[in-house]
Protein backbone atom coordinates (compact mmCIF):
# COMPACT_ATOMS: atom_id res chain seq x y z
CA UNK A 1 0.00 0.00 0.00
CA UNK A 2 2.65 2.39 0.82
CA UNK A 3 4.33 1.79 -2.81
CA UNK A 4 1.24 2.22 -4.07
CA UNK A 5 0.69 5.77 -2.59
CA UNK A 6 4.28 6.60 -3.88
CA UNK A 7 3.36 5.88 -6.89
CA UNK A 8 0.52 7.97 -6.85
CA UNK A 9 1.42 10.78 -5.60
CA UNK A 10 4.76 11.06 -8.18
CA UNK A 11 1.72 10.82 -11.23
CA UNK A 12 -0.15 13.38 -9.50
CA UNK A 13 2.85 15.66 -9.10
CA UNK A 14 3.77 15.19 -12.90
CA UNK A 15 0.30 16.27 -13.44
CA UNK A 16 0.50 19.15 -12.09
CA UNK A 17 4.00 19.94 -13.62
CA UNK A 18 3.02 19.15 -16.98
CA UNK A 19 0.76 22.64 -18.02
CA UNK A 20 4.35 24.61 -17.28
CA UNK A 21 6.35 21.82 -18.91
CA UNK A 22 4.43 21.42 -22.46
CA UNK A 23 4.64 24.80 -23.55
CA UNK A 24 8.50 24.12 -23.41
CA UNK A 25 8.71 21.39 -24.96
CA UNK A 26 6.68 22.27 -27.80
CA UNK A 27 8.37 25.02 -28.82
CA UNK A 28 11.58 22.83 -28.75
CA UNK A 29 9.92 20.33 -31.02
CA UNK A 30 8.38 22.94 -33.42
CA UNK A 31 10.54 24.27 -36.09
CA UNK A 32 11.92 27.37 -36.76
CA UNK A 33 9.37 29.74 -38.48
CA UNK A 34 9.37 29.81 -42.03
CA UNK A 35 10.86 33.14 -43.44
CA UNK A 36 9.71 34.25 -46.96
CA UNK A 37 12.37 35.49 -49.33
CA UNK A 38 9.61 36.68 -51.95
CA UNK A 39 10.33 40.51 -52.23
CA UNK A 40 7.63 43.07 -53.00
CA UNK A 41 7.16 42.89 -56.81
CA UNK A 42 7.06 46.72 -56.48
CA UNK A 43 9.99 47.70 -54.91
CA UNK A 44 12.24 45.30 -56.93
CA UNK A 45 11.06 46.68 -60.19
CA UNK A 46 11.55 50.32 -58.85
CA UNK A 47 14.82 49.43 -58.02
CA UNK A 48 15.60 47.59 -61.31
CA UNK A 49 14.05 50.98 -62.83
CA UNK A 50 15.68 53.94 -61.07
CA UNK A 51 18.97 52.06 -59.54
CA UNK A 52 20.99 52.29 -62.84
CA UNK A 53 24.08 53.38 -62.25
CA UNK A 54 25.22 54.76 -65.75
CA UNK A 55 23.89 55.81 -69.15
CA UNK A 56 24.15 58.05 -72.00
CA UNK A 57 21.68 60.93 -73.58
CA UNK A 58 21.60 62.86 -76.45
CA UNK A 59 19.72 66.50 -75.61
CA UNK A 60 18.70 69.30 -77.76
CA UNK A 61 17.22 72.61 -76.98
CA UNK A 62 15.74 75.92 -78.12
CA UNK A 63 18.37 78.31 -77.25
CA UNK A 64 21.39 77.08 -75.30
CA UNK A 65 20.86 74.22 -73.13
CA UNK A 66 23.71 73.12 -70.44
CA UNK A 67 25.50 71.33 -73.68
CA UNK A 68 24.42 74.14 -75.97
CA UNK A 69 22.08 73.51 -78.81
CA UNK A 70 22.69 69.85 -79.81
CA UNK A 71 24.64 68.12 -77.24
CA UNK A 72 25.28 64.63 -75.51
CA UNK A 73 26.54 63.88 -71.83
CA UNK A 74 27.40 60.97 -69.67
CA UNK A 75 25.10 59.94 -66.54
CA UNK A 76 26.70 58.79 -63.35
CA UNK A 77 23.56 57.66 -60.36
CA UNK A 78 25.80 56.21 -57.52
CA UNK A 79 22.33 56.84 -55.96
CA UNK A 80 18.51 56.87 -56.76
CA UNK A 81 17.96 60.44 -55.90
CA UNK A 82 21.57 61.44 -57.05
CA UNK A 83 22.46 61.77 -60.20
CA UNK A 84 25.53 63.64 -62.01
CA UNK A 85 26.74 64.31 -65.20
CA UNK A 86 29.20 65.50 -67.48
CA UNK A 87 29.54 66.35 -71.60
CA UNK A 88 29.54 69.13 -73.89
CA UNK A 89 27.86 69.84 -78.00
CA UNK A 90 27.72 72.99 -79.97
CA UNK A 91 26.04 75.98 -79.22
CA UNK A 92 25.16 78.94 -81.15
CA UNK A 93 28.74 80.69 -80.39
CA UNK A 94 31.12 77.42 -80.61
CA UNK A 95 31.38 74.07 -78.85
CA UNK A 96 31.08 74.11 -74.71
CA UNK A 97 31.55 71.45 -72.37
CA UNK A 98 29.36 71.43 -69.31
CA UNK A 99 28.95 69.45 -65.66
CA UNK A 100 26.35 69.07 -62.95
CA UNK A 101 24.52 67.16 -59.89
CA UNK A 102 21.24 66.55 -60.24
CA UNK A 103 18.31 65.80 -57.37
CA UNK A 104 16.01 63.31 -58.60
CA UNK A 105 12.83 62.25 -56.81
CA UNK A 106 11.25 59.55 -59.07
CA UNK A 107 8.03 58.15 -58.48
CA UNK A 108 6.79 54.99 -60.70
CA UNK A 109 7.91 55.43 -64.67
CA UNK A 110 7.87 59.27 -63.75
CA UNK A 111 10.53 61.54 -61.89
CA UNK A 112 11.04 65.54 -61.00
CA UNK A 113 15.03 66.22 -61.59
CA UNK A 114 16.21 69.77 -60.14
CA UNK A 115 19.80 70.15 -61.69
CA UNK A 116 22.52 72.56 -60.64
CA UNK A 117 25.38 72.62 -63.25
CA UNK A 118 27.90 75.10 -64.83
CA UNK A 119 29.08 74.93 -67.97
CA UNK A 120 31.92 76.83 -70.51
CA UNK A 121 32.46 77.99 -74.19
CA UNK A 122 32.47 81.32 -76.77
CA UNK A 123 29.87 83.55 -76.25
CA UNK A 124 28.60 86.69 -77.70
CA UNK A 125 25.95 88.78 -76.74
CA UNK A 126 23.69 91.87 -78.41
CA UNK A 127 21.74 95.09 -76.64
CA UNK A 128 18.74 95.52 -77.42
CA UNK A 129 19.37 98.99 -78.04
CA UNK A 130 20.38 102.01 -80.13
CA UNK A 131 22.97 101.73 -81.69
CA UNK A 132 23.08 97.73 -80.58
CA UNK A 133 26.22 96.90 -79.18
CA UNK A 134 27.79 92.98 -79.03
CA UNK A 135 30.22 91.92 -76.81
CA UNK A 136 32.17 88.69 -77.04
CA UNK A 137 33.61 86.22 -75.03
CA UNK A 138 36.51 84.01 -76.04
CA UNK A 139 35.53 81.47 -73.51
CA UNK A 140 32.78 82.19 -70.65
CA UNK A 141 31.84 80.54 -67.61
CA UNK A 142 28.46 80.18 -67.15
CA UNK A 143 25.89 78.91 -64.12
CA UNK A 144 22.48 76.88 -64.93
CA UNK A 145 19.51 75.60 -63.42
CA UNK A 146 16.69 73.68 -64.37
CA UNK A 147 13.94 71.97 -64.01
CA UNK A 148 12.38 68.76 -65.93
CA UNK A 149 9.77 65.82 -65.81
CA UNK A 150 11.74 62.61 -66.84
CA UNK A 151 9.53 59.27 -68.00
CA UNK A 152 11.62 56.21 -67.68
CA UNK A 153 11.06 52.90 -69.45
CA UNK A 154 11.65 49.29 -67.65
CA UNK A 155 14.29 48.77 -70.11
CA UNK A 156 16.22 51.98 -69.22
CA UNK A 157 15.06 54.17 -71.69
CA UNK A 158 14.92 57.72 -70.59
CA UNK A 159 12.89 60.99 -71.95
CA UNK A 160 13.21 63.87 -70.19
CA UNK A 161 11.69 67.60 -70.91
CA UNK A 162 12.94 70.40 -68.61
CA UNK A 163 13.09 73.97 -68.65
CA UNK A 164 15.89 76.38 -67.06
CA UNK A 165 18.65 79.55 -67.17
CA UNK A 166 21.42 80.33 -67.78
CA UNK A 167 23.25 83.35 -66.71
CA UNK A 168 27.51 84.20 -66.77
CA UNK A 169 29.72 84.49 -64.39
CA UNK A 170 32.56 86.54 -66.28
CA UNK A 171 30.69 89.63 -66.94
CA UNK A 172 34.09 91.30 -68.71
CA UNK A 173 33.47 90.80 -72.09
CA UNK A 174 37.14 90.07 -74.92
CA UNK A 175 35.80 92.18 -77.55
CA UNK A 176 33.18 94.83 -78.21
CA UNK A 177 31.69 96.07 -81.48
CA UNK A 178 28.93 98.67 -82.05
CA UNK A 179 26.91 98.66 -85.27
CA UNK A 180 26.06 102.29 -85.11
CA UNK A 181 28.00 105.45 -83.65
CA UNK A 182 28.33 106.17 -80.26
CA UNK A 183 27.57 109.60 -78.65
CA UNK A 184 30.75 110.90 -79.41
CA UNK A 185 29.87 109.96 -83.32
CA UNK A 186 32.34 107.04 -83.10
CA UNK A 187 31.32 104.26 -85.06
CA UNK A 188 32.49 100.78 -84.25
CA UNK A 189 33.76 101.76 -80.68
CA UNK A 190 32.91 100.81 -77.67
CA UNK A 191 34.63 99.40 -73.99
CA UNK A 192 35.10 95.80 -73.98
CA UNK A 193 35.46 96.10 -70.51
CA UNK A 194 32.05 97.53 -69.60
CA UNK A 195 30.45 94.70 -66.96
CA UNK A 196 27.65 92.93 -69.03
CA UNK A 197 26.23 89.89 -67.32
CA UNK A 198 24.14 88.19 -69.65
CA UNK A 199 20.85 86.08 -68.79
CA UNK A 200 18.87 83.40 -71.06
CA UNK A 201 16.27 81.30 -70.35
CA UNK A 202 16.09 78.15 -72.53
CA UNK A 203 13.71 74.98 -72.99
CA UNK A 204 15.49 71.34 -73.82
CA UNK A 205 14.51 67.72 -74.65
CA UNK A 206 17.30 64.86 -73.66
CA UNK A 207 16.90 61.36 -74.37
CA UNK A 208 19.01 58.48 -73.28
CA UNK A 209 19.66 55.25 -71.95
CA UNK A 210 20.23 53.85 -68.54
CA UNK A 211 22.48 50.43 -69.03
CA UNK A 212 21.69 47.65 -67.11
CA UNK A 213 24.09 48.08 -64.12
CA UNK A 214 22.91 47.91 -60.66
CA UNK A 215 24.69 48.45 -57.81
Amino acid sequence: MTRFRLVASLLTCLACLYPMLAPSVVRADDPEPEVSDEVDPQIDIMHHRWDRFIGVELTGGVENTPVGIVGGSVLIQPHRMLRLDVGGGGSRDGARISGGVSIVLPQDHFALVIRLGFAGGPLSWSSDRTPMITRYWDFAGFFNGTVGLEYRFDEGVLVRLFAGVETTLSPVSDRCVAEGPDAQGLSGVCAPGFSQTTARIFLGLSVGYMFDVIL
